[in-house]
């Protein structure tokens, strides 16, 4: 286990996006993205800096990218956006499998050759279940349908994926079987206080999980043992994500429904933070 006594954090660079909710963030050696969900806004690092496009459909989850091409998860479906030409493309559109008024996309990630995207009722995700699809070229199947709003998406293994249900507080761990796309389903963390799991990432043998409402990353074995957090300046941070290379975490957050008491404690939130890690 990478030791957590020797860790040290230190914050480098503050994005100031003022996000309502920043989330979705995809992280390699060529590009940097994420986006602002309720206004349809992407988000990307450029060697001009920093730039920001409004998009025609509502994205959620940047799933993949290189230097001038994203693959984005959307409340249609998959779309792809051309960084070079500012060119968005929907390339494949799901609207048909459900109502697209009343649920719009949350998270997801690739699975190797597949895509797990998740949706989350759009007003009343208390009462109104979401659902993941697992999605294979054109083919589009139903995986889950008794989850409120998933997160996280974190692969742990070749057929075990980390996916938090943020309204009941809960982490489950699924493992898919590639061949029928069933899985067993276990729980792997409760959260315990006000605090929400949202998106995160693994970092060697430990789980790094932004915890909204608690201003904090939380670090977890990977049995589901909470060991360590690590303090946000903003009061909800939505995702993390590392980049190994340059040993640097980004962590995007949100200012959605903020009390004015609550913004004037965090007014960082909303912005994109970039952390150095050192173990």
């Amino acid at each position: 286990m990478s030791s957590l006594n020797s860790l040290n954090v230190s914050l480098e660079e503050v994005f100031e996006t003022k996000c309502q909710l920043g989330e979705g963030l995809f992280i390699n050696s060529e590009i940097q993205s994420w986006v602002d969900i309720n206004n349809n806004k992407l988000i990307f690092c450029s060697e001009e800096g920093l730039k920001i496009r409004s998009l025609k459909n509502k994205p959620s989850v940047v799933l993949s990218g290189k230097k001038d091409f994203l693959t984005i998860g959307c409340d249609k479906g998959i779309l792809t956006f051309d960084t070079c030409r500012d060119e968005e493309n929907l390339i494949l559109d799901i609207s048909e499998n459900h109502n697209t008024k009343d649920f719009r996309s949350n998270d997801g990630t690739f699975f190797g050759k597949n895509i797990l995207l998740s949706f989350m009722h759009r007003t009343d995700p208390k009462k109104n279940p979401g659902f993941i699809y697992m999605i294979s070229g054109k083919s589009i199947n139903l995986v889950e349908e008794k989850i409120y709003i998933a997160n996280s998406f974190i692969k742990i293994s070749e057929d075990t994926v980390l996916i938090s249900d943020s309204l009941k507080q809960e982490i489950w761990s699924y493992c898919f079987d590639s061949k029928t796309r069933s899985f067993n389903k276990k729980l792997w963390a409760k959260i315990d206080n006000s605090a929400a799991p949202d998106g995160g990432c693994i970092i060697d043998d430990l789980i790094f999980i932004a915890l909204w409402d608690d201003a904090s990353i939380g670090i977890f074995s990977l049995e589901g043992e909470l060991l360590k957090k690590i303090d946000v300046p903003a009061k909800r941070p939505t995702n993390c994500k590392y980049d190994p290379i340059s040993s640097k975490l980004w962590v995007t957050s949100a200012r959605e429904d903020l009390s004015i008491n609550q913004i004037k404690s965090y007014p960082s939130s909303g912005n994109t933070f970039i952390y150095n890690l050192q173990f």
